[in-house]
């Protein structure tokens, strides 16, 4: 039964208030702005104020009634508006919903529709009611998830049956419920299940009780729970509960992966944690990506396990007092308490306990324990006892050493004391000086190194007390002993001895002399610091070897060079006949260059043919004019030779044949002159007797004659035709026809008289014709000439005057040893003009090695040509070359082409090199081989580094194997790779100033390298030397310019004491 509002009188509902305030929810906002707007348009923007009307205008309880809004215009006209709200006063009479009211009690109420700000006029309605018998309370039939609304139905029921729903205000509740606005429905924060019931207060009505229940919603976090949550430090682990809550707090119960996490002192077993840390410590229930929170498990320490010292200062002078702190500890480490009365002090017996404080006179780390009979163990702590003030000073060197080397870095440290006797540690020195001067002082750091060798001062105040001052010494000697040869001096030329005498001293200033050595043989000084000791010598270069030790083992080495020979020959051009060497140049002929049998006239190739151009330009007018007497039955003339011809173009080119042969003391001559043809005057001498004109021709003339040769001491030679024979053939004689009658018995008579008379006449004259020439082609085969010899590395070149005269010439026949032929000796001197500052005694002279002095040239006699060069001569040459300076040359880095300086740091490098003693040629080694050897050739290198020069003075004696090959125009000299046999370092200088030791000693290892890029460059040709030869224009006008008999060498051999060449003429 539906009860009619008019019938319910004086309802009300015990939760007033809750009316909405007669807001309209039918239209939604826009839709009323939408709906002011039309009713404004309506009126034209003149409406004044609004009218509310209601249907009907009496209620009865929980009846309905209609709201309507009238909009009036200026005019008193109205129209309906669609948009408006309503409100009623009292509250508490009807309830508005939308634009529809209800009534709920008894009583008046006036009901106004509003329009923005427009005045409105209410409408009074009046509720009447009839009495309520029975409330009914429904709600959801579900659990509601808590944090949702739980939507309820109040149902009013009165006595004739009709019903009625109240709002939210009739329910009644308690605490988590909460209402929902705008709703009949609570909500809930908690889960459970809540009693909720339905009041109307007026009519003394109360619903059923209904449980409305309420459910966890889905997890956002997790709870940590701990039992116990506190222990003891080491316990047993505690129980540790997780549990998922939702936004509320409440419990679920889903099952999510969680993890239990702790603080780093918190040991995690399984679902149980558990600390040996004393304190709270977080214990977290951790399931990502809810939200966890912590529960605290709080540790308290254990039983009382050991001690520990706490000092109220770690570090202390001497002699002050510390204050000592005793701390007990579990086992675990946790402070907690024992009987403050039972502490006892445990310290080194050298310190002085007083109580808890303690006092030590000795620095140094002192362990202190705090003991205590509740305690099993105690620890110690370390209290640091510092020197106190110093009151003396002493100095140190670090690394200790008792002797320092230049250049090596020496810190000096502070030995401090305080009156206890306790040394400071590393005290900070000041004033630090160094003395005497050479050495350099880096304060900063308080170190010191000595830049050359010396016994220095160290001296230094302490910082913090500079009254106080200390000295100490240091010894710098990185350098062995100081040696010097006095005798035989450097670069000295000596007359052989056996036995050379040695003056040397060895003095070091700083350090005793440890050994001393000569030749590698260990010397003791005769008195002090002088040694007088003798050496062997060898032909040539002798090298003086002196090696001294300290007693640091520093090792000084000195070596000088000097020659020994038994004989000098100078090599002065000044000298003259002084600087002739015997025998320097030996020559020998073989018959093949004496006549070879071949004929070559405008280009001879033996003597012979030379001979024979002689011969063919013979002049015969030296015969002519003489006169001869004649007398044969009666007849008396004096015959004269008017003239004389010979020659025929058919027969060897128009020369006589000549032919020679060498045999034991000169040579045998057979001359064939073809078509002779004689003019001879006979004047008669009686009256029986006319004067005749007579030809005499024949068709050849034999000479045969021996040639014999001598030099004298000048050396100039003497040509002797003996023997000779001269024989007509073929002998014609004509008369002038004037005496035709005569003719025959006058040929008769004459033929044989004439004939004689010019074959006597011819052999006395050829003889004297040939000698001269002969003579002169022999002394030009002695050299007189000047040379050039370019110089090293760009020095000037050298001249070099070589002049020789013929000693001896001597034939040999045929043989089995010989092809036959003349060998000839000469002397020869090589000169030069002497510009060099050092003397020297000359060229040494070989004279066997030392023994029997051999000069002679032991020539291959089979050869057709052979030219022997004595070492005599030789050296000589070379010690010419070098007194002009020919070996003073300059160097730059051309000379080092394989160094590389940068890699050295040096960016360039100049210097002259000058030997001081002249290279010389030796073959007296055990293997005869041939040797150039150089003694103390003096090296003067710059080199530069940086803004820095570098000065190194250096003397070296080195040797090099030297071979002798065939040369175009002699014998070529060629130099191998060069051995050093000693370097010596005199003298390192940096920007004039003398170098440091340790550069010194840089130089003494880098001298060698820069003395093999020296020699390397004196490798290959030495010289060129050149060989005699004969200048056959000399001997006649007739043939070509240049013509000359010369030797083609073919080979080149060393024998001992001599270089030959052996070869033919060219």
């Amino acid at each position: 039964m539906t009860i009619r509002a008019t019938q319910v009188v004086g309802l009300w509902i015990a939760a007033v208030g809750l009316c909405g305030c007669g807001e309209s929810t039918d239209v939604a906002p826009g839709d009323r702005d939408v709906a002011i707007g039309r009713a404004t348009d309506t009126a034209s923007q003149l409406t004044v104020k609004t009218l509310t009307q209601v249907f009907p205008a009496t209620l009865s309880v929980g009846e309905q009634g209609k709201v309507t809004c009238l909009a009036v215009d200026q005019s008193g006209q109205s129209s309906p508006v669609q948009s408006f709200t309503v409100a009623a006063e009292p509250a508490g009479i009807v309830s508005v919903q939308g634009t529809e009211i209800t009534g709920l009690k008894t009583g008046q109420a006036v009901i106004t529709c509003r329009v923005g700000n427009l005045p409105s006029e209410g409408v009074a309605v009046s509720v009447t009611g009839a009495k309520l018998v029975k409330l009914t309370l429904q709600g959801p039939d579900s659990p509601t998830v808590v944090g949702q609304a739980a939507m309820l139905t109040c149902v009013a029921e009165d006595a004739s049956g009709q019903s009625t729903e109240l709002g939210v205000e009739a329910l009644k509740f308690s605490s988590p419920l909460d209402k929902v606005a705008g709703a009949v429905a609570l909500t809930s924060k908690v889960a459970g299940s809540f009693a909720v019931t339905c009041v109307f207060a007026q009519a003394d009505l109360t619903s059923n009780e209904l449980q409305l229940q309420f459910k966890p919603g889905a997890a956002v976090s997790t709870e940590t729970s701990i039992d116990p949550s506190s222990i003891k430090a080491g316990d047993p682990a505690s129980q540790v509960t997780c549990r998922f809550l939702d936004q509320f707090g409440n419990v679920t119960s889903d099952d999510l992966a969680l993890s239990i996490e702790a603080s780093p002192e918190v040991q995690v077993i399984d679902d149980r944690v558990t600390s040996k840390k004393a304190g709270v410590h977080d214990v977290r229930c951790v399931a990502p990506p809810l939200k966890d929170s912590f529960a605290p498990l709080t540790v308290s320490p254990a039983a009382p396990d050991f001690s520990k010292v706490k000092l109220t200062a770690t570090q202390v002078e001497a002699g002050a007092s510390a204050q000592v702190q005793c701390l007990a500890f579990d086992a675990y480490g946790n402070a907690t308490d024992v009987n403050p009365a039972d502490w006892q002090l445990n310290v080194d017996p050298k310190c002085a306990v007083t109580g808890l404080s303690l006092s030590c006179n000795k620095s140094g780390d002192k362990q202190v324990r705090c003991e205590h009979s509740a305690l099993n163990d105690a620890v110690a702590s370390t209290l640091t006892v510092t020197p106190s003030t110093p009151v003396s000073l002493a100095l140190a060197l670090k690394p200790k050493l008792s002797n320092y080397s230049t250049g090596q870095v020496v810190t000096v440290v502070g030995v401090a004391v305080d009156s206890y006797g306790n040394q400071l540690d590393t005290p900070k020195l000041t004033e630090l000086k160094m003395t005497p001067a050479g050495g350099e002082v880096d304060a900063l750091n308080e170190q010191v190194s000595c830049q050359q060798d010396g016994l220095f001062t160290i001296s230094a105040a302490l910082a913090q007390a500079p009254s106080l001052k200390a000295t100490t010494q240091l010894l710098c000697d990185s350098t062995g002993p100081l040696i010097n040869v006095s005798s035989p001096k450097r670069a000295s030329t000596r007359l052989h001895t056996a036995t050379v005498p040695v003056k040397l001293s060895v003095v070091d200033e700083l350090s005793p002399t440890k050994s001393t050595t000569l030749q590698g043989k260990a010397v003791l000084p005769a008195s002090g610091f002088s040694i007088n000791k003798s050496i062997g010598a060898n032909h040539g270069l002798n090298v003086i070897k002196v090696s001294s030790k300290d007693k640091w083992d520093n090792t000084s080495t000195l070596s000088q060079s000097f020659y020994s020979s038994k004989a000098y020959v100078s090599a002065q051009s000044k000298s003259g006949a002084g600087a002739f060497v015997g025998n320097g140049l030996e020559a020998w002929l073989g018959q093949p260059v004496i006549d070879s049998g071949k004929r070559f006239h405008k280009n001879p190739k033996d003597i012979a043919t030379v001979l024979e151009v002689i011969l063919g330009g013979f002049d015969f007018k030296s015969l002519a004019g003489g006169s001869y007497p004649v007398s044969n039955f009666g007849f008396d003339f004096l015959i004269s030779l008017k003239s004389i011809s010979f020659g025929d173009a058919k027969q060897n080119s128009g020369y006589p044949e000549a032919k020679l042969l060498a045999k034991s003391g000169g040579m045998s001559l057979s001359a064939k002159f073809h078509k002779l043809n004689v003019k001879v005057y006979a004047a008669g001498q009686n009256f029986i007797s006319p004067d005749l004109d007579v030809t005499v021709t024949a068709s050849s003339m034999k000479v045969s004659a021996n040639m014999f040769l001598s030099i004298n001491s000048q050396g100039k030679t003497t040509v002797k035709t003996q023997s000779v024979s001269v024989k007509l053939e073929d002998v014609k004689v004509k008369i002038d026809n004037s005496w035709g009658w005569l003719v025959n018995w006058l040929i008769n008579l004459f033929e044989t008289t004439i004939t004689n008379s010019i074959q006597n006449a011819l052999e006395a004259q050829l003889a004297s014709a040939v000698d001269v020439p002969l003579a002169t082609a022999i002394d030009a085969f002695a050299l007189n000439l000047d040379f050039d010899v370019p110089g090293f590395f760009g020095a000037p070149t050298t001249t070099v005057k070589l002049a020789s005269k013929l000693s001896s010439a001597v034939f040999f026949g045929a043989s089995s040893l010989s092809l036959g032929g003349v060998r000839l000796r000469m002397q020869s001197a090589m000169t030069s003009t002497k510009k060099v500052s050092h003397s020297v005694l000359g060229a040494l002279r070989r004279r066997s090695c030392l023994k029997t002095y051999q000069t002679l040239a032991k020539l291959n006699y089979k050869q057709p040509m052979a030219v022997s060069l004595h070492f005599d001569a030789l050296n000589q040459f070379m010690t010419a070359l070098w007194q002009a300076e020919a070996f003073t040359f300059t160097v730059d880095e051309k000379a080092f082409p394989g160094l590389d300086l940068k890699a050295y740091g040096f960016d360039g490098v100049s210097g002259q090199i000058e030997m001081l003693l002249p290279p010389i040629l030796n073959d007296c080694g055990s293997a005869g081989q041939l040797w150039l050897q150089a003694g103390d050739m003096r090296v003067k290198l710059t080199l530069n580094k940086g803004k820095e020069k570098l000065v190194m003075v250096a003397y070296l004696s080195v040797s090099a194997e030297v071979s002798a090959k065939v040369a175009t125009d002699g014998i070529a000299l060629n130099v191998g790779k060069f051995e050093l046999l000693e370097t010596h370092v005199d003298a390192v200088t940096i920007d004039k100033l003398p170098a440091s030791q340790s550069s010194a000693a840089f130089f003494n290892q880098f001298a060698p390298v820069l003395a093999s890029g020296v020699t390397s460059q004196l490798q290959g040709l030495l010289a060129t030397i050149p060989l005699p030869e004969i200048d056959l224009t000399l001997l006649s006008s007739s043939l070509p310019k240049g013509s000359k008999l010369a030797l083609s060498v073919k080979s080149v051999d060393h024998t001992p004491g001599h270089l030959m060449a052996v070869g033919s003429i060219k």
